[in-house]
């Protein structure tokens, strides 16, 4: 199983729009129908919040408050840019 924590590629940056990636993986979608977990191992930082997008661009498809600058509503439905 590729998902692995020896496999995943360190996660080093400060923001809440960063893809989390495994060697040798494209995408997700070998878990497609099937039930995981998630475990963070974290080292010397914190976990604000994740969420698992159904496109690359890293969409959450949540509420953005009133809107916030760049949203064309009050729902993310355009992630990064």
């Amino acid at each position: 199983m590729p998902f692995t924590l020896g496999n995943c590629i360190a996660v080093t940056a400060d923001k809440t729009l960063h893809p989390v990636e495994w060697k040798g993986v494209k995408d997700l979608s070998a878990l497609s129908d099937t039930p995981v977990g998630f475990r963070f191992h974290l080292a010397g930082g914190e976990l604000y919040s994740f969420w698992v997008s159904p496109d690359r661009s890293g969409a959450s498809y949540g509420y953005v408050s009133g809107g916030s600058p760049g949203f064309t509503s009050n729902r993310d439905t355009i992630g990064k840019q």
